[in-house]
């Protein structure tokens, strides 16, 4: 096998991975959301701006840090295909 070959191949892989570790990390997003100010009789009510704000920190962050490469390795493959074209 070709070491493009590999390369590809390799790629595919890491892009299923981020794939499935940011559509874990969205299906769990709105369980965040719900217990973001915690739960029982230490409940504390935050309002909607520092909702907005606690969950994007939280939960955007490390989603973004899935994304990023997943965006790269999107691009490095249309680049591949353009110089194997």
């Amino acid at each position: 096998m070709k070491m493009p070959g590999v390369l590809r191949i390799c790629r595919e892989i890491l892009k299923v991975i981020l794939i499935g570790a940011l559509a874990t990390w969205t299906a769990a997003a709105p369980v965040v959301w719900i217990v973001r100010d915690g739960l029982g009789p230490d409940m504390v009510e935050s309002g909607w701006p520092r909702s907005v704000f606690k969950f994007l920190g939280i939960w955007g962050a490390p989603a973004i840090v899935l994304a990023v490469p997943l965006i790269v390795l999107w691009m490095v493959d249309r680049r591949a295909a353009d110089q194997t074209a």
